[in-house]
């Protein structure tokens, strides 16, 4: 069985997991052997750690034999419950991923002179959502989003597209102004509330790497008016983008959800996407992993079918996760991106 990397005392405590005849059996009565070995190996740790939390346990904090069986111990005690969560659903809302997507976000918001609407394929409990009321620190290049906010993100950045530029000029977005965001909605299958037991299984997921800032993204997005479409997002998009006024333009975006539907769902989504496009402008924004960098890929196609356009465009990779995400970006256009309309190349939505 497969674990997801996390380093000691995890990495033995995974192995003896999977030796273990008796809590193997367990998850294999479960329907998340089914699944993707990483989330499945992700769904057993978040189920101890939600276990531990609600039934006062301790999670070993080192690599210790005796420390694994008080841990198996109450493990066992608590089967039933354990049984049942390794089948509930894996809501992921991992808030690295912004460290990406607000530069992507920064890019958009060059291109257009209308208020921005957030529209997000499979936000979890929408912390994504609520992105740029988020304090962000780039090295070397300053900081940017709401420079006061109590959730502060980190993030080395290679700036690959500025290296044999003139002077000090940068490819990577303009941190300031912060873009301005008027409406946000959450297209989700399966709709999470902001309920004690819900931000557990949430929490429960990140474990062992709970962020510090999960509880001050948590607050803040108590406080943020989402919008929630429950649904299949390839067959509920144009609701989503029904409710979003003509005076603004909507971001579509998604954290690899959209990439991991069937075929004919995203085949649906595209289709809605290009419907949508007819009417006004959209941009659509993807941030997922693409297997040859072995890392996030972030990209952003910009729709403007009324005009024939449709314009894709590159803009970087997460090299690095751990300890602090590393992004490389790749896209040339900074501040000159409305102007310097003839170097951006169209392409199709795929």
């Amino acid at each position: 069985m497969k674990f997801w990397s996390l380093g000691e005392p995890w990495e033995t405590l995974r192995q003896r997991i999977a030796d273990d005849a008796v809590l193997m059996r367990i998850v294999a009565r479960t329907s998340a052997v089914t699944i993707a070995q990483e989330q499945t190996s992700r769904i057993l740790f978040a189920a101890m750690a939600y276990l531990s939390g609600r039934h006062h346990f301790e999670m070993p904090s080192d690599s210790e034999w005796r420390s694994f069986i008080r841990l198996r111990h109450s493990l066992l005690e608590h089967e039933d419950e354990l049984t049942a969560l390794l089948q509930r659903p894996a809501q992921i809302n991992d808030l690295r991923r912004c460290v990406g997507l607000y530069p992507g976000l920064l890019f958009a918001a060059q291109r257009v002179s209308k208020p921005i609407a957030l529209v997000e394929i499979g936000p979890s409990l929408g912390l994504n959502l609520c992105l740029d009321l988020y304090s962000y620190e780039y090295s070397g290049l300053g900081k940017g989003g709401d420079v006061e906010s109590r959730c502060r993100l980190f993030a080395e950045v290679d700036d690959l597209a500025s290296r044999g530029r003139s002077g000090s000029r940068r490819a990577f977005p303009p941190l300031n102004p912060p873009p301005v965001i008027r409406t946000r909605i959450g297209l989700e299958l399966q709709p999470v509330s902001l309920d004690e037991d819900s931000v557990a299984w949430i929490r429960a997921l990140h474990y062992p790497r709970t962020d510090d800032m999960f509880d001050e993204a948590l607050a803040i997005r108590r406080r943020t008016p989402i919008e929630i479409v429950k649904g299949d997002a390839s067959r509920t998009l144009e609701q989503g983008l029904s409710l979003i006024p003509m005076n603004q333009v909507p971001l579509v975006f998604s954290t690899g959800v959209a990439y991991q539907m069937p075929g004919p769902a995203r085949k649906r989504l595209a289709s809605h996407l290009a419907q949508g496009a007819r009417h006004r402008r959209l941009l659509y924004m993807t941030w997922a992993e693409e297997s040859a960098r072995r890392g996030a890929l972030l990209q952003l196609t910009d729709l403007n079918l009324a005009k024939g356009k449709s314009e894709r465009h590159l803009l970087g990779f997460a090299s690095r996760w751990d300890p602090i995400p590393k992004l490389e970006w790749v896209h040339p256009e900074a501040s000159s991106v409305l102007t310097d309309g003839k170097r951006r190349r169209r392409q199709r939505l795929a």
